[in-house]
């Protein structure tokens, strides 16, 4: 019974751990076409022949890689729960999934954690030059205002939510590490094999009790 109670939690935080994964990897999608479609909009409103400049690199980088981490994570996710049904014996080693996944939150954790930095610290640097001349940051902001848009990351709807939503990811995905972790312990425990969950066979060696011969004196 304990048994099957582990294996159903399991089942249910690999799916959760799937669901929250494919969201925060559409949230990560989003918010890069978002991104690319604002600097678009603030270098088209820029006057003819002004080059502007517009520097994410801090929260492309840390987001990408949150982006691709979470993608990973509902990847893994559903193949470690078809494995659950189908015979995928290349998946079904429970210490392997159990592993994998450890790496799959250590990825989330680390590249959630400067994404939620810069979003919540920094903003984008805008600047821009006419005829080789710089534009001073009051009119780059004036033009901001009136297009509606913000450097400031923190104020970005979508940038807000690629800073809080991999965190959902990450908790189901720290659940499903230690539950399979439990699930490959417990299956050694009872003498099941953590592959195909059937029971080991365990050989013995018979000892064999060497014979005695009777000798009597003559």
């Amino acid at each position: 019974m304990a048994r099957d109670t582990l294996r159903l939690l399991r089942l249910a935080s690999l799916a959760l751990a799937f669901a929250w994964g494919v969201i925060a990897f559409a949230l990560g999608i989003s918010a890069l076409v978002k991104s690319d479609h604002q600097k678009s909009l603030i270098r088209s409103a820029a006057p003819g022949g002004a080059a502007v400049s517009i520097d994410t690199n801090d929260i492309l980088g840390a987001g990408g890689a949150l982006t691709a981490a979470t993608g990973l994570l509902f990847l893994l996710s559903l193949l470690f729960l078809l494995s659950s049904f189908l015979p995928l014996a290349f998946l079904a080693s429970l210490p392997l999934q159990a592993h994998i996944l450890a790496f799959t939150t250590l990825f989330i954790f680390a590249t959630a954690v400067p994404t939620s930095y810069y979003v919540a610290q920094r903003s984008a640097w805008v600047s821009a030059t006419l005829a080789g001349v710089a534009l001073p940051q009051s009119v780059i902001q004036s033009v901001e205002r009136a297009l509606g848009v913000t450097p400031v990351y923190r104020h970005i709807s979508y940038l807000r939510l690629i800073a809080i939503i991999p965190w959902i990811a990450f908790l189901f995905a720290l659940t499903s590490t230690v539950l399979t972790y439990l699930a490959a312990r417990r299956a050694r425990a009872a003498g099941y094999t953590a592959t195909t969950g059937a029971p080991a066979t365990r050989v013995e060696d018979e000892k064999k009790a060497p014979g005695t011969t009777q000798t009597t004196a003559v």
